[in-house]
């Protein structure tokens, strides 16, 4: 009986509250008018871009998956090369020497250069493999690098500096003594058919760049 009292006292209070929400209010609000809004002249009209069709789309991407004069390049260094890999640890440090073998291949129908790397490295066994390529889109270069004395991922980008015909590569890399990045230069300069030498500059935070190790690669 509890529960049937309480129910229609509910019932009434909603139908109470109701009634007096439906009631037409005895004050009259003035109608608000809304200015149309007035053109900015400081604001510029975007332009949609005009429709490309399937022909031209397709051009285009034809275009930018075809290997090119710069992938010829590349695919000129594929073969067997040993390189000799002097390190600097810091300016003015006692340089190391270790040898190496490498093995250049272009992988991907002739669009990208792949290169394995074994050697030694402070008496452990290294591995590492880049990756060199040339957007047709962008006009660069670009490199990435791993290997087996890292767990991390180093990229770069760079053009052929008109002057010495070399590839300058501007990238980071981690630095696992301090745990921030470093900026690094790299320069790779073609010296003939069956030699290439690449020099990297190193800029540790709050100091000077310096040569931080150099290769050079015969085959």
């Amino acid at each position: 009986m509890k529960k049937i009292i309480t129910l229609c006292l509910a019932i009434c209070l909603v139908n109470s509250s109701y009634s007096q929400s439906t009631k037409p209010s005895s004050e009259k609000k003035a109608a608000v008018k809304e200015s149309p809004a007035k053109p900015n002249p400081a604001k510029k009209v975007e332009e949609a871009p005009a429709p490309v069709n399937d022909d031209e789309l397709n051009a285009k991407w034809m275009a930018y998956m075809t290997p090119g004069q710069e992938h010829d390049a590349l695919a000129s260094q594929v073969g067997d090369w040993t390189e000799e890999i002097t390190i600097w640890t810091h300016p003015g440090a006692e340089p190391t020497t270790n040898i190496a073998k490498v093995k250049i291949e272009m992988i991907l129908g002739g669009r990208y250069q792949q290169s394995f790397h074994i050697g030694e490295f402070m008496g452990m066994p290294f591995e590492g493999v880049g990756i060199t390529a040339f957007d047709n889109a962008s006009k660069k270069y670009y490199s990435s690098w791993i290997d087996n004395m890292s767990t991390g991922l180093m990229f770069s980008s760079g053009t052929i500096d008109p002057k010495t015909k070399s590839i300058v590569f501007l990238g980071e890399q981690p630095d696992p003594i301090t745990g921030k990045t470093t900026k690094m230069r790299e320069v790779m300069t073609i010296n003939g058919e069956n030699e290439m030498l690449m020099e990297m500059y190193s800029t540790p935070t709050g100091a000077k760049e310096f040569l931080s190790m150099k290769i050079l690669m015969k085959r």
